[in-house]
């Protein structure tokens, strides 16, 4: 967009032995300096105070991702990612067809990022400072979800939750695997970093809370399964 410079369940289902379960916890996220998700931070322009919004993801060694702010969209480059943190430009394009680059760089401690971005103007370079809070979006929890659940009975189960957009709003599929079918969520709403879903089937009520931390999930499941009802500890992860 040309601007002025002024302005993703395949969950095994628990065997009909299974008559008992306890709590369950969805795994903190694997390499804390993964900057994969979605930063936001406020930012003042022209005397009024913007919202801005990072979102990125990993591609081999390279970082991609667009940042916005408003109706402004533009996608990043020259991308890169370490564990002492990242760095990348916003090429803004102009009316007369040059380009107004911001190079942006940031160290990450968990959720939190920090650092500093600058720029050139007409009496010289610009530098200032930034801070960004980590937030989970619908669109980042789009996918499949490999969980993983210890039963009581021994028996390690594998299922996976698969998420999709519709209208801008969350959808899921619960995967079966174990009666080979696949079964609609309800329910399905993120609340600041606090997803739920339920999967209720005659026989069969599954209610999930969790939190989601960038690409893992930890949480607790309450389930009623002929009957027998209980409560479970999982972990899950976002599959690549």
């Amino acid at each position: 967009m040309k601007i002025s410079i002024a302005k993703e369940i395949r969950f095994g289902l628990l065997l009909m032995t299974l008559l008992s379960l306890s709590s369950f916890a969805f795994a903190v996220s694997e390499g804390a300096h993964d900057p994969s998700g979605t930063w936001v931070w406020d930012s003042e322009f022209q005397g009024e105070t913007e919202t801005n919004s990072l979102q990125v993801r990993l591609e081999g060694e390279a970082l991609v991702g667009e940042f916005r702010r408003g109706e402004v969209e533009v996608t990043i480059r020259s991308g890169k990612s370490s564990n002492e943190g990242i760095e990348f430009e916003i090429p803004f394009q102009l009316n007369n067809g040059g380009e107004w680059v911001i190079t942006c760089e940031a160290t990450i401690d968990g959720n939190a990022l920090s650092g500093s971005y600058r720029y050139e103007r007409d009496n010289g370079i610009k530098e200032s400072v930034w801070n960004a809070k980590r937030t989970i979006t619908n669109k980042d929890l789009v996918g499949t979800w490999s969980l993983h659940i210890n039963g009581p009975d021994g028996v390690t189960y594998t299922p996976d939750a698969i998420f999709k957009l519709s209208a801008g709003s969350l959808v899921g599929t619960y995967n079966a695997a174990s009666l080979d079918q696949k079964l609609p969520m309800s329910m399905v709403e993120l609340d600041g970093d606090e997803l739920t879903f339920a999967v209720d089937q005659p026989g069969l009520k599954l209610n999930y809370v969790g939190t989601v931390s960038d690409k893992s999930i930890s949480g607790n499941l309450e389930f009623d399964i002929q009957g027998n009802s209980g409560d479970v500890a999982f972990t899950g992860t976002l599959a690549e």
